[in-house]
């Protein structure tokens, strides 16, 4: 169903910048607006993902943040992030 290119998990708190190697974000907090400017040529989405341990994420949900993580080209960086780490 999902297919990764080779890729590395690094976790990490919410960033207040991008790095400069990143060339995606999937931000999963959704709506809210990120503490960091998100440069020209980044692709960025925005999902929102209820959080803890009763959290019902709806299918689509899923498929799509794993779509887009999936289709980061490789030698590209994808950074992922939520709010408290409760929704990666």
């Amino acid at each position: 169903m999902w297919c990764f290119p080779r890729f590395q998990v690094l976790p990490t708190e919410q960033p207040t910048s991008l790095p400069n190697h990143v060339t995606r974000v999937l931000n999963l907090r959704g709506a809210q607006t990120p503490p960091y400017a998100v440069p020209k040529g980044v692709e960025y989405l925005s999902l929102f993902l209820p959080g803890g341990p009763e959290a019902r994420v709806p299918f689509w949900k899923i498929d799509k943040a794993v779509g887009f993580v999936a289709s980061t080209p490789a030698g590209e960086v994808c950074l992922v992030h939520c709010q408290h780490g409760l929704n990666r």
